[in-house]
């Protein structure tokens, strides 16, 4: 409830600029979404919001124009979609394959995995993708899902910072 009063008394004077540090820390599902709603609301009326936060989702969800900083140095800024670029493959899920089939596809340098009842591969190539549909329709298989897959902010700041989150073990040590 801080969280939600801290931004209340923020918004009392109807800011033309909005700083928020990490404004949904803290918060259950409802809170983050109500507060994400307001920012939303804040952009359409025309205040400018700078928000500062490692939940990168809400950075994606609320954010025209991102900065990503690494030990005091910003080492990406731009419009969202610049940062976060084009897409990083294709998911193809399908099914009703014979195993000489998923032989094939192996050949082509799909890697199948197992996935309940269907058959599912990632691949970054599109021409590959392409190839694979052909395989799987031609084969009498029935594509059920080709789904661009697309970077997260996640992404990008992983590889930009070239760290990755502490595994529990080495929080341990």
């Amino acid at each position: 409830m801080r969280q939600c009063l801290g931004l209340a008394q923020a918004l009392l004077n109807d800011p033309e600029v909005l700083i928020l540090d990490e404004p949904t820390s803290g918060l259950d599902p409802r809170g983050r979404r109500m507060v994400r709603e307001r920012l939303l609301r804040c952009k359409a009326e025309g205040v400018t919001v700078f928000l500062c936060s490692h939940i990168l989702s809400e950075v994606e969800a609320v954010c025209d124009r991102v900065a990503i900083v690494d030990r005091g140095r910003i080492v990406r800024e731009g419009a969202l979609r610049e940062v976060l670029g084009g897409h990083r493959g294709y998911e193809i899920r399908f099914a009703g394959v014979e195993s000489s089939v998923l032989d094939r596809l192996r050949a082509l340098g799909a890697s199948i995995e197992l996935a309940g009842e269907e058959f599912r591969t990632f691949v970054a190539d599109e021409p590959l993708a392409q190839q694979i549909v052909d395989v799987v329709r031609n084969s009498g298989g029935v594509l059920k899902a080709y789904i661009p897959t697309a970077r997260t902010l996640e992404d990008i700041f992983l590889e930009l910072t070239g760290r990755h989150p502490p595994s529990p073990s080495s929080e341990d040590a």
